[in-house]
């Protein structure tokens, strides 16, 4: 994840090359600069704040981000000009597994997006202005992606990143003919894949993590950054691309060391000490045979041990019935995955991505947490008897702090239980709405999540303008924060259908034909669900949607229907205060009162009693779902 200071003090040590050339093979380089090995997380933040500086300067900081299809979009016009450049894309990494070591790194992180928001909201208390048009989408060519130079507009800069910005780009190039066969998401960070690629065939490795430059790539390897890409037209037929290159063989050799570790460890040390001290320090050292703790430590990260191997940074455990980069699951999922297949401990750490939300109101994950309690407790299910793992402690903001949360997980009945209750709503949604598409289907239930979310809390749920407003993209001259974190809600809810889409789709595959029906049958429900760049848009796509204004009155008739709500829901969204914890959880839609409130209505046919899986099935299935949210 970087060490602040080293790439700065090698810079003086970097040769310019050229990565490739339009109509070229680079056929008077010696050396190999023309096939490379790409870091995904680096590549996918990279995109990312290339087309943010390509935003008009009009726009407020909402809505300057770019969205997941350019984001998909944007990583895709990389590497095909990349590739038109004659540069060869041997592999692209992706983290699917961070190991213990990176917890204060990773908290340090969150806290710090935590940190960007509030002073955001500080600063912009009553909202954002809004332009009175729409801008017109951003077409993505070559010099958006490959021109370092251009900076991002200051007030772009208030905003953390999307929260689900290398999901979406893996999933473009996971869709890509080009580029599918390249992406792997790794048991482990992609920095000890990348490395040995680069000591397998040679080549640039490119990142913007200093780290690389510390890891064994051989003596073929070479880091280039991504941030230090410039794209050249000399003529109308000629272009190239240009960069500096670190090869840290040659490097330390130039230096009077055998590697660069050493002089890495005295930079994390000390990042404000002068280059000269640090190289002096780290000629001074000389293996004694006297273990150093510290230094131990820091050379762990960039070892090469096997998975297995309890100091290994890689996570590959035994008794993983499926590697989960074969289903290239989302990081964070593939994450939780593999500590479930190997944690001997009772609980498994999720971080969730941090939302742009009102920093002083509860989460906006708040309103999706029993839906991912049930995604979590699926993964019981790999196991014949009873699970090692009990809990998942979700990290996410809490109030104006960064804290953990305990998720008690389901027992495997309480799941079937839950599962039959939301294959139920999706049936009762799409009778009620007439619903012919997947994707109205699941954002009509995500509505009635953060709507139940409200009513379960006490409080008085959104306003039929607000919801209007989400659903359409539309808004007055100020988008305010009570608009933003209700669409934080919805992309919560949105996403935590994806995240119980993946660990279903895995548990099944893993478990095969001894897969309960009930499993099997939500998975079906749930196939159709979106690729993350249509399943959240960004505001001004969805403005730019005809269609949805059409669509969103009769979506909005059925949310309300199945609150039991008659009226328009013409009530003020609670602006509150800071709140520590969410007093209830959503309890899904779908349950024998609601079905009773629709069949009065005449908007559905009266369906079979469901067969029961209680031993008590005199309890209403909505009271029971109450205890799992309250247990």
């Amino acid at each position: 994840m970087g060490i602040q200071g080293l790439t700065v003090k090698l810079q003086p040590y970097a040769t310019p090359a050229t990565l490739g050339s339009y109509n070229s093979y680079n056929a008077n380089d010696s050396q190999d600069t023309s096939r490379v090995i790409i870091d995904g997380p680096s590549l996918a933040y990279y995109v990312y704040y290339r087309l943010l500086a390509s935003k008009p300067a009009s726009l407020n900081a909402f809505d300057s981000a770019p969205s997941y299809k350019e984001l998909g979009q944007g990583a895709l016009v990389f590497l095909d000009t990349l590739s038109e450049h004659n540069v060869t894309i041997d592999s692209i990494f992706f983290d699917g597994f961070l190991p213990p070591q990176k917890q204060a790194v990773r908290t340090s992180r969150l806290e710090g997006s935590l940190k960007q928001l509030l002073i955001f909201q500080s600063t912009h208390p009553n909202g954002l202005r809004v332009l009175p048009e729409p801008s017109k989408p951003l077409v993505i060519e070559a010099a958006h992606v490959l021109d370092s130079s251009r900076p991002v507009p200051t007030p772009f800069k208030g905003l953390p990143a999307a929260p689900f910005l290398v999901p979406a780009v893996i999933e473009a190039l996971a869709s890509s003919y080009s580029y599918a066969s390249t992406v792997q998401i790794v048991p482990a960070e992609a920095d000890p894949y990348c490395a040995a690629a680069a000591r397998q065939v040679g080549g640039v490795i490119l990142t913007n993590d200093s780290d690389m430059l510390v890891h064994d790539i051989g003596p073929n390897g070479a880091v280039a950054f991504f941030n230090q890409l410039e794209f050249r037209e000399s003529a109308a037929e000629y272009t190239s691309i240009h960069v500096l290159v670190c090869r840290p063989v040659e490097i330390a050799k130039r230096l009077g060391l055998d590697d660069l570790q050493r002089l890495a460890f005295e930079v994390k040390k000390d990042p404000a000490a002068m280059f000269h001290v640090a190289l002096g320090k780290a000629k001074m050292y000389k293996p004694t045979g006297i273990r150093d703790a510290h230094y131990d430590e820091f050379l762990e990260e960039y070892s090469a041990m096997a998975p297995g191997n309890g100091r290994s940074q890689i996570l590959m455990p035994a008794t993983l019935p499926i590697d989960p980069s074969e289903l290239q699951l989302d990081p964070r999922v593939s994450e939780l995955v593999l500590q479930f297949a190997a944690s001997a401990e009772p609980q498994v750490k999720m971080y969730l991505p941090f939302l742009i939300d009102d920093p002083t109101r509860s989460s906006a994950w708040g309103v999706s947490s029993s839906l991912r309690r049930l995604a979590y407790s699926l993964l019981s299910f790999l196991t014949t008897g009873a699970s090692k793992v009990q809990s998942v402690v979700d990290y996410g903001r809490k109030g104006l702090r960064m804290a953990s949360q305990e998720v008690r997980l389901l027992t495997k009945q309480q799941c079937l239980l839950y599962v039959q209750g939301l294959k139920e709503s999706f049936s009762q949604l799409r009778s009620a709405s007439g619903l012919t598409t997947s994707h109205h289907l699941f954002k009509a239930y995500a509505i009635y999540m953060v709507c139940q979310w409200y009513v379960n809390n006490d409080k008085p749920r959104p306003a039929r303008d607000a919801l209007v407003g989400l659903l359409t993209g539309t808004t007055g001259k100020t988008l305010t924060w009570v608009e933003i974190h209700l669409s934080a809600q919805l992309q919560a809810a949105l996403y935590s259908l994806r995240m119980l889409k993946h660990l279903l789709r895995y548990v099944e595959l893993a478990v095969g034909r001894d897969i309960p029906p009930l499993l099997k049958d939500l998975d079906m429900s749930l196939e159709d669900l979106e690729p993350i760049e249509r399943l959240i848009p960004s505001r001004l796509e969805v403005v730019m949607q005809e269609q949805s204004k059409s669509e969103t009155p009769g979506l909005l008739d059925v949310v309300f229907s199945l609150l039991g709500d008659e009226s328009t829901g013409e009530h003020k969204v609670d602006a509150g205060n800071t709140e520590e914890n969410s007093a209830t959880e959503p309890i899904p839609a779908g349950f024998t009162e609601i079905s009773g409130r629709m069949r009065k209505k005449g908007r559905i046919a009266p369906s079979k009693p469901i067969a029961p899986v209680s031993k008590e099935p005199s309890k209403k299935l909505n009271n029971i779902y109450r205890l799992l949210a309250d247990s």
